[in-house]
Parts: C-alpha cells; sequence; structure tokens
C-alpha cells in the first residue's frame, strides 16, 4: 500500500515538474501549471508578504513571456492573448495592491525596491513586443498594441509608488541598512545579468551587443557613484544609485535573452 502510494506521488511530482515548462496550448498548461503550481506559491504566500510580493511578479512575467513564446512559435491566437492579457493584469494589479499596503503599513523601502524591479523588466517587455507587433497580422497585432497599453499602464502605477517612496526618502529610519542591502542586491543582479549577456554575445548583431553593452557600463557606473556615497554615508543617494543599477541590470536580462531570436536594435 504504501509502495503505491510513493509511486503516485513520485509520478504526480514528475508530472507537475513537466507541467511548469508547459505553454498556455499545451494540455497541462491549465490543469497543472496553472491550478495546482501556480496556486501552491500563491497559497505559501498568505504566509510572507515578501513571497506574496515576488511570486505575483514572478506570475505578471510569467505571462509576458508566454506571449513572447507564442508569437516566436506563431501560436499566438485571439483566444489564448485574450486570455494572457486578462491574466496579466490580474497578477500586476495584484502586483500594485500588495505593494501600496507595504507603502502604506510596511517598509516603504522594500516597497520601492519591488516596484522598481518589476518596472524595470515591464519596460524590457514593452521594447520586446514594440519589435514584434509590426510582424504581425492585423488582428493579433491589435492585441499586441493593446497588451503594450497594459503594460505601460501597470508599470506607470508601480512608478507612482516609486516616485513616492524616493520622494521622502531621507525620513526613514532604517535608510543606512537598507541601502547597504541595495549594495549587495544591485552587485549581484548585475553580475548575473552581466553572464546572461556574455552567454548570448554571440548570438547577437554588432548593434544590440552597442546597445546591452551601453546600459550595462550604465550600471557599472551607477554602482561605483553608489559606493561612493556608501563611503560617505550619504544613505539616500546611495539606495537612489543602486536603485538606478538594478533598473538597467533587469532590463539588461530581459533583453539579451529576447536578442537570442530577434533583432531589437
Amino acid at each position: 500500500m504504501y509502495a503505491v502510494i510513493i509511486i503516485v506521488l513520485m509520478f504526480l511530482g514528475s508530472v507537475i515538474v513537466w507541467a511548469e515548462d508547459d505553454e498556455p496550448t499545451d494540455r497541462l498548461y491549465e490543469p497543472i501549471k496553472i491550478g495546482i503550481t501556480e496556486r501552491a506559491g500563491q497559497t505559501l504566500g498568505q504566509f510572507s508578504k515578501k513571497i506574496d510580493i515576488e511570486w505575483e511578479i514572478q506570475l505578471a512575467e510569467r505571462r509576458l513571456r508566454e506571449v513572447q513564446g507564442l508569437i516566436l512559435e506563431d501560436k499566438l491566437a485571439p483566444v489564448l492573448l485574450a486570455d494572457l492579457r486578462e491574466r496579466f493584469a490580474a497578477h500586476a494589479g495584484r502586483v500594485e495592491t500588495l505593494l501600496r499596503e507595504e507603502e502604506e503599513t510596511g517598509d516603504p523601502l522594500r516597497a520601492a525596491e519591488f516596484a522598481l524591479f518589476s518596472e524595470a523588466r515591464m519596460s524590457a517587455f514593452e521594447e520586446v513586443f514594440v519589435v514584434l507587433a509590426p510582424q504581425l497580422d492585423d488582428q493579433p497585432q491589435k492585441q499586441i498594441l493593446a497588451l503594450i497599453e497594459d503594460i505601460q499602464t501597470k508599470r506607470e502605477k508601480l512608478t507612482a509608488i516609486r516616485d513616492r517612496v524616493e520622494g521622502n526618502i531621507a525620513v526613514y529610519k532604517n535608510i543606512e541598512r537598507a541601502a547597504k542591502n541595495r549594495a549587495r542586491g544591485s552587485r549581484t543582479e548585475t553580475d548575473i545579468s552581466e553572464r546572461r549577456f556574455d552567454q548570448r554575445r554571440m548570438r547577437l548583431s554588432e548593434s544590440e551587443q552597442a546597445y546591452l553593452q551601453t546600459e550595462l557600463d550604465a550600471a557599472l557606473a551607477v554602482i561605483s557613484e553608489g559606493r561612493t556615497f556608501l563611503e560617505n554615508e550619504e544613505w539616500a543617494d546611495a539606495f537612489l544609485a543602486f536603485q538606478e543599477a538594478d533598473r538597467y541590470a533587469q532590463r539588461i536580462e530581459i533583453l539579451a535573452d529576447a536578442a537570442r531570436v530577434i533583432e531589437f536594435r
């Protein structure tokens, strides 16, 4: 009996892992990827605000990646795109709600960090879709243009949260700790993006390489500036500098991945 249970659990586990990479056109996408794995993540978020925010940001981005994948594989049916737009809007709206709550009753500086992370990555996807839209037929092109507007609207709301926090940054008592944590985080994110760029470099056109190298150089320059602020104990300026460095890092990661299959510059 126990052996049967173990076998069943192992089988279910393998199905769940297998379904993680499923696309909206696959059979396991709705019942397993959406119905089990993603809902499980949302359940975990009930026990931690940080996990809840991170998971919703990931799900919003996942929907955008799925749209991009369907376009590139020429599988973008209108009904699929409409569903993914609706799901993206729901997740992005949830992110906004959580970050407003974090701003008002939690840690505003953490809200600003998450807002920047999400808005930077949204802006990169927006750039990708601007390139892809003209390649589509009339109906899907209109839907992608509408999705771009959705992304802009959601991104602007996150920018508003970040602007409010950063506009009052000097009043937060935990700014020193936040600046030091941001220094470590932005350096790590930039290292990850630099490695991702190097892995993709040979597949990129010269103009794409130059564009991403400019973004990377800007990130490294801002990190250097932020370190100077840290040494001078100018915590607010350091935090803002590392925020800007992270913006470049997030964009590089998304665009370097996209540039494997499309030419955006």
